[in-house]
């Protein structure tokens, strides 16, 4: 009996270790899914992961664990014994990429590797000269977001599509980025779920003439195909697209007749991409003495500023720091895999909606 005491005790601490080691390098384990890999029952893996939380080993969560803060990372190395370094090429710094910066850095301290991060100032040029930089001095892996919406043909696609480092793209689709078939991994923020969610509350809430305003950026098709989704199964009149061709470098206010048109054709509600549009419309509104949200109900897509206008606006709120987060965790298992987690994923990361008074609900 002694002896079965003490091998039961063995395969505990071995499981517990096992369990410590997932969730250092996937940064955060599901209770269900662990229980089904390791072959035992829901109640052990959560007496083992309270075991686990007591030593500071993890943290748990709903629904799982992550590694705790008191834990040190433990360093992930390539062939010559380093830290594994992911470079991050963005187009920009500020306003969206920044809460994705500061998710990526997050997953990489977790994780045990070094970010690098590089910002191509929206130039194909620099774009192109970073990359091969970083790749040129060593990189592990590469996470990118492009400047452009496509490159079906020229120097950059050959780069990307040929270097021998894993690749991951963020808040880009490989096959919209590349053309039809090409296998990459990505990792973005579902537009068109978030569009599609804010349709139906302003339908639930009295408003039945929505309208989708946003300029041609790149997520701009897909929030299209969820305002023609919701539209669709919700019975309601689609109203033109106005297309905001006002974006430039240099950014002018987004033009009040696209708003005026659509009210003329009985929009009571509208969502804005970007939020400064949202926010020049909610303005607008309240100087030319329309009620927000009695004449319009307005819904801004992204949250940085919403919670703050004069009439606080509902916005869809894409999940930026964690997409930064997913896209290192994805490179990162792609830098050590070696089987079958290396076939290219789609990694779809949900908005959320943040109601307001903008849309008849004080806050």
């Amino acid at each position: 009996m002694h002896n079965a005491m003490l091998s039961r005790m063995d395969l505990k601490e071995e499981r517990l270790q096992e369990i410590a080691k997932l969730v250092r390098s996937r940064g955060r384990v599901e209770t269900v899914a662990l229980a089904k890999e390791m072959s035992v029952s829901l109640a052990t893996i959560r007496r083992d992961m309270a075991d686990l939380e007591q030593r500071g080993t993890i943290r748990r969560v709903h629904g799982g664990a992550v590694l705790s803060s008191r834990t040190p990372p433990v360093h992930q190395s390539n062939a010559s014994g380093a830290p594994l370094t992911v470079g991050m090429v963005l187009p920009r710094s500020g306003y969206y990429y920044g809460p994705v910066i500061r998710g990526a850095n997050r997953a990489a301290r977790e994780l045990g590797a070094r970010l690098l991060v590089a910002v191509s100032d929206d130039s194909f040029e620099r774009e192109l000269s970073v990359v091969q930089r970083m790749v040129d001095n060593g990189i592990d892996g590469l996470i990118i977001s492009t400047t452009g919406s496509q490159y079906e043909d020229g120097a950059f696609r050959d780069l990307i599509l040929g270097l021998p480092i894993p690749v991951v793209l963020l808040e880009r689709d490989p096959n919209v980025l590349f053309g039809k078939g090409v296998r990459l991994d990505s990792v973005r923020t579902s537009h068109g779920d978030g569009v599609q969610d804010a349709v139906r509350y302003l339908h639930a809430n009295g408003h039945g003439r929505i309208a989708l305003l946003s300029p041609g950026f790149y997520a701009t098709p897909a929030m299209r195909d969820g305002y023609l989704a919701a539209t669709e199964q919700l019975g309601l009149p689609q109203l033109p697209f106005l297309e905001s061709d006002h974006w430039s470098p240099a950014r002018t206010r987004l033009p009040w007749e696209l708003v005026q048109e659509l009210l003329d054709q009985g929009c009571d509600a509208i969502v804005v991409h970007p939020e400064q549009d949202a926010v020049d419309v909610a303005q607008d509104c309240l100087a030319r003495g329309l009620s927000i949200p009695d004449d319009l109900a307005i819904i801004s897509y992204d949250d940085e500023l919403s919670a703050f206008c004069e009439v606080p606006l509902t916005a869809v709120a894409p999940p930026k720091t964690q997409v930064g987060f997913q896209a290192v965790k994805r490179c990162m298992e792609l830098c050590l895999a070696d089987d079958d987690r290396a076939a290219p994923q789609t990694i779809s990361v949900y908005p959320e909606l943040r109601i307001r008074r903008s849309t008849g609900v004080a806050g």
